[in-house]
């Protein structure tokens, strides 16, 4: 994160915060470059990326007075 203010970009962080804001950038650093990361990380795509079914709530839907309301589940 750059140190100083440029046209749209910069850090204004508060005094006692600036340590925990450089760990964190250094952990961030270490872990993009991590290819274990990116191994665990890639493994979870079997779980995301595919579709999910919508049901059609009917009880929601006549407690919202017709509005029809869906739900999507979050199920792994």
């Amino acid at each position: 994160i750059p140190p100083c203010f440029s046209h749209f970009s910069g850090r204004y962080v508060l005094e006692a915060l600036f340590d925990y804001l450089i760990e964190i950038e250094g952990t961030y650093n270490t872990t993009w470059s991590d290819p274990t990361f990116w191994a665990e990380f890639e493994s979870h795509y079997g779980y995301v990326h595919h579709p999910s079914m919508l049901y059609f709530a009917e009880g929601l839907t006549k407690y919202a007075n017709g509005a029809p309301v869906w739900l999507r589940r979050e199920v792994l």
